[in-house]
C-alpha cells in the first residue's frame, strides 16, 4: 500500500505542472497502462479480420465477373444435380430459394471436352441440355445459363470486405485513443472528484460494477458514468466507504475525456 501511495503522490506532483507538461516515461507508461492492451487487441482483431477475409471472402466471385464481361457460349448435357441448401433471394424481396449443385459436360469451340460444376436454382435431371458460358482462356471455368458460383452473387463480395474494413477501422482507433491520452498528459487539468454512486450488475461473482461521479472543471459541474472491475471496483467501494474523493485529470475541452488515477493499476490501494 506504501508503494502505491508514494506512487500516486509522484504520478500527481509530477501532473501539477502547468500544460504543457513534459513527464517522465515512468510515468507515461503508467498512465498509459492499458496502451499494451489496446495495440494487443487491436492486432489481434486485424490478424482474425484477415483470416476471416481470407476463409470467407468467396474468390468465385472473380471468376463470376469474368463470365459476365466475356464469355463464350456451348451446348452442354447435365451429369448430375444435386440439392444443397436453401439460401436467400438475390434481394430483400426475393423468397428463400433452394440451391442446387449442377455437374455437367460440353464441348468448347475446338471440340475438346470439358467438365464443369456451378450452382443454381433449377432442378436439373441428369441428360438435360443446357447452354453453357465459359472463359476462351481457360475453358474448365463454366456454369450453365443463369447458374453462379457463389450464393448471393456480388452482394456477399460486399459483405466480405467488411473484414478488411474492421480491421482498418481497429488500426484507425487505436491511433485515435492513444493520440487523446497523449494530449490529455500534456494538456490535462487534475481536479478531485467525487462517488455518487457505485452499483455492480449482480453477477455472482460481483466482480463487474459502475461508478458514478461529479467533479468540477473551470466552475462547470460534470458528471458521468464509468465501468469498473476488479481491483478498480475494490478501490471504488474502499472511497466511498471512507468517503474519500478520486483525483480525476480531464481535457479542459471536452471534461468528459478524463483519467481516473486512482483507480489505474498501482494506485488500486489508494482511498
Amino acid at each position: 500500500m506504501q508503494h502505491s501511495m508514494s506512487e500516486l503522490k509522484h504520478w500527481q506532483d509530477a501532473l501539477q505542472q502547468l500544460p504543457p507538461r513534459q513527464l517522465p516515461a515512468d510515468i507515461r507508461a503508467a498512465l498509459l497502462h492499458n496502451r499494451g492492451s489496446w495495440r494487443s487487441a487491436t492486432w489481434l482483431a486485424v490478424v482474425l479480420c484477415a483470416l476471416g477475409f481470407l476463409v470467407f471472402f468467396p474468390w468465385e466471385l472473380q471468376s463470376t465477373l469474368k463470365l459476365d464481361l466475356n464469355a463464350k457460349l456451348a451446348r452442354g448435357q447435365v451429369v448430375n444435380s444435386v440439392f444443397l441448401k436453401a439460401a436467400a433471394g438475390a434481394n430483400l424481396l426475393k423468397r428463400r430459394q433452394r440451391i442446387y449443385s449442377v455437374e455437367f459436360v460440353y464441348e468448347d469451340a475446338f471440340g475438346y471436352p470439358h467438365t464443369g460444376r456451378c450452382l443454381s436454382v433449377l432442378s436439373l435431371s441428369s441428360g438435360a441440355q443446357v447452354d453453357v458460358e465459359y472463359a476462351a482462356d481457360k475453358p474448365e471455368l463454366a456454369r450453365i445459363s443463369g447458374g453462379f458460383f457463389v450464393p448471393g452473387s456480388y452482394w456477399a463480395g460486399l459483405w466480405a470486405m467488411l473484414f478488411p474494413a474492421l480491421a482498418v477501422f481497429g488500426i484507425w482507433n487505436y491511433q485515435r485513443v492513444v493520440r487523446r491520452r497523449q494530449r490529455l498528459l500534456t494538456h490535462g487539468h487534475l481536479t478531485p472528484a467525487i462517488i455518487q454512486q457505485l452499483w455492480t450488475d449482480g453477477s455472482p461473482d460481483n466482480d463487474n460494477g459502475w461508478i458514478a461521479i461529479q467533479f468540477d472543471a473551470d466552475g462547470a459541474e460534470v458528471q458521468l458514468t464509468e465501468s469498473v472491475s476488479g481491483a478498480a471496483l475494490s478501490a471504488a467501494r474502499d472511497i466511498v466507504r471512507t468517503r474519500g474523493t478520486l483525483t480525476v485529470l480531464h481535457s479542459a475541452e471536452a471534461p468528459r475525456e478524463c483519467i481516473l488515477l486512482n483507480l489505474l493499476p498501482g494506485a488500486h490501494s489508494i482511498v
